[in-house]
């Protein structure tokens, strides 16, 4: 699983050296292929492309007419790449995304079970700031057994 929070530099031509806590266990269970995109445009999301396949195996289940498919489709294509993690570490993140998420030099990466988060470090801080956990928000959670 992927957790935590770590922090990276994406560089002039738009690599990003995953960390090494995520890339050593990325590697093991996944290897070297991801799937980079956004559901938004605020923030990128790094799939291992397995775990992308899967959601994709789902989406297929599901009607191409519904417009929620549609859209999830749309901005997820615009924002996709495939990607392969170099010998070094690194992977491109698309300019498109890079450009609109404003993710550029230093970027927090957050672990979010099976795949990594990359998000500008000012813009992830005022997030934080705004959303913080409420006790119905917490009730709803503790509904799943969590604690």
């Amino acid at each position: 699983m992927l957790r935590g929070s770590e922090i990276a530099t994406v560089d002039a031509k738009g690599r990003m050296k995953i960390p090494a806590r995520y890339r050593t266990y990325l590697e093991s269970e996944y290897g070297i292929s991801f799937y980079v995109t956004s559901i938004d445009g605020a923030y990128a999301r790094i799939y291992p492309l397995a775990v992308w396949e899967e959601n994709e195996k789902r989406l297929s289940e599901m009607s191409t007419l519904s417009k929620p498919v549609n859209d999830f489709f749309d901005v997820t294509c615009y924002y996709g790449k495939e990607v392969e993690m170099d010998a070094q570490g690194r992977i491109l993140l698309p300019a498109e995304l890079r450009r609109d998420a404003s993710i550029n030099g230093e970027v927090k990466v957050l672990g979010k079970l099976f795949f990594l988060e990359v998000v500008n470090s000012k813009d992830l801080r005022d997030k934080v700031e705004k959303s913080r956990l409420t006790p119905e928000g917490m009730k709803e959670l503790s509904v799943q057994g969590i604690k």
